[in-house]
């Protein structure tokens, strides 16, 4: 009998994307469109910033290698600075007089970067070279002698800055490029697969922990963060010199940068010393109303006066609303924890755990908005680094029940009907692929206002580089 989605059996409703067999279906990908294509916004705007900011300076300053060094006259030399919001920008202006091959030449060019900025203290420090500079020397393209300059090699702090504007837009990017593929991926391979065997790394019955995302996410939060704080570690001694002791609120963010560093340390530390165990299962995949014995062959060293806990856990995910409103709630529907028995392993000791699943818990489901979703924790006190290692494993239902049935609580089935709520799904998913690249698009614009004074310059220099001229 056809089971629709949405619908009921035994009081038990079936989950939406899975289908009359139980099997999960292919999803529209919606989701992944909207993190695809703000990916890409993201992944373009750091591209620009390492070809056409970068790879511009770096361009001209070895271009410039082969110019020629010609003695010049400054005829005015001046730094000259600008204040708005709190600011200060500062630009070296020049005009100097030079002659190459028998002809007298005009020049007002002092380096590679030619816009204002407050970025380190180059235009101060290059004013008083260059005021002291006797004979003055200026460098000449031989190609078109118009062009000259007074300073050739790039500026070390003008590079890190716009690198800055690379890691944070590219790696962003890239990161939602990659998880946009990587779940749409995953998507399709779980396709024709019922839910409690729908991952890849279910199949083989050697389930990985979740310490190797942990350990990224650790990483890319870390970096992120610190490079985002990076320029605060520079405003704040300079504001706190002149007084404002408010700056001392915006400290709060290099500190948790730290704090971040530090957590990724720790887990690289942890990664290090545990690697990433496998679990094994017993049945595979385990059941509801059945037991359920689990193994992992750590890299613990093995000795006694160490306990290894094991929590198994049941969690029910509900996510409402979209957007800046899209919410997450876990809620634990069962939980058992035991000490588990500790035996000599082949890299260091084999933890084993066994536990009786109650019959009436729901199984693995697909994710989705509301679905349920196993874990399997192992922790240890040790010195040093505690041992701590979380598995996401498969359970399925009961012997003898329906697949198709998702083991849910009882809800209400009063309501609209199962077509009509998919129609209306399909329609939110739209209005937020919208929403995203609209939000996508109003946080470059934030950040472009927002540092608009050393932006501008920047985005001058990019046409120009892009022009050629």
């Amino acid at each position: 009998m056809a089971i629709p989605p949405g619908s009921e059996v035994g009081g038990c409703r079936r989950a939406d994307s899975t289908d009359v067999d139980g099997n999960i279906q292919l999803p529209g990908g919606q989701g992944y469109r909207v993190l695809g294509i703000l990916g890409a916004v993201f992944a373009a705007v750091g591209l620009g910033f390492l070809v056409l900011g970068i790879g511009a300076d770096l361009y001209d300053a070895r271009r410039m290698d082969g110019w020629r060094p010609v003695p010049g006259a400054l005829q005015h030399l001046e730094v000259v600075s600008r204040r708005s919001d709190n600011s200060t920008v500062y630009k070296l202006e020049a005009r100097y007089t030079y002659t190459y091959q028998g002809r007298r030449y005009h020049g007002s060019r002092v380096g590679i970067h030619t816009g204002a900025d407050n970025i380190g203290t180059w235009h101060q420090d290059t004013y008083r070279r260059l005021r002291a500079a006797r004979p003055l020397t200026v460098w000449v393209n031989p190609r078109d002698p118009a062009e000259a300059v007074l300073v050739r090699e790039p500026r070390p702090e003008m590079l890190a800055f716009k690198g800055l504007f690379v890691l944070v837009f590219g790696g962003i990017g890239a990161g939602m490029l990659y998880w946009s593929r990587r779940q749409r991926r995953r998507a399709r391979e779980a396709a024709g697969h019922p839910p409690w065997l729908a991952r890849p790394e279910w199949r083989e019955n050697r389930i990985p922990s979740q310490a190797r995302s942990r350990l990224a996410v650790a990483w890319f939060l870390a970096v992120l963060w610190n490079a985002l704080s990076a320029p605060l570690w520079i405003a704040i001694p300079e504001r706190l010199a002149r007084g404002d002791w408010m700056m001392l609120f915006a400290a709060a963010f290099p500190l948790i940068g730290i704090g971040l560093l530090v957590w990724a340390l720790r887990e690289t530390r942890a990664w290090q010393r545990f690697g990433d165990p496998r679990l094994v299962l017993d049945p595979f995949p385990a059941r509801v109303g059945a037991t359920l014995e689990a193994t992992a062959d750590t890299r613990i060293p093995y000795r006694g006066g160490f306990v290894v806990q094991a929590q198994l856990a049941c969690t029910r995910v509900v996510t409402t609303g979209y957007g800046k409103h899209r919410s997450t709630r876990r809620t634990v529907v069962w939980e058992d924890t035991r000490p588990a028995s500790v035996l000599p392993g082949r890299q260091g000791s084999l933890v084993s755990v066994r536990f009786d699943i109650p019959a009436h818990l729901p199984s693995t489901e697909p994710v989705s908005s509301d679905y349920h979703e196993w874990r399997l924790r192992l922790t240890a006190q040790l010195p040093g680094v505690d041992f701590d290692r979380r598995f996401s494993i498969p359970v399925a239902p009961a012997e003898g029940r329906a697949a198709v049935a998702a083991n849910r609580e009882e809800r209400s089935d009063t309501g609209p009907p199962p077509e009509r709520i998919a129609e209306i799904r399909r329609r939110l998913r739209r209005v937020a692929a919208v929403a995203g690249l609209v939000t996508g698009i109003g946080f470059l614009v934030f950040v472009y206002f927002t540092f608009r004074r050393v932006l501008d310059p920047l985005v001058r220099d990019l046409l120009r580089s892009w022009g050629g001229g």
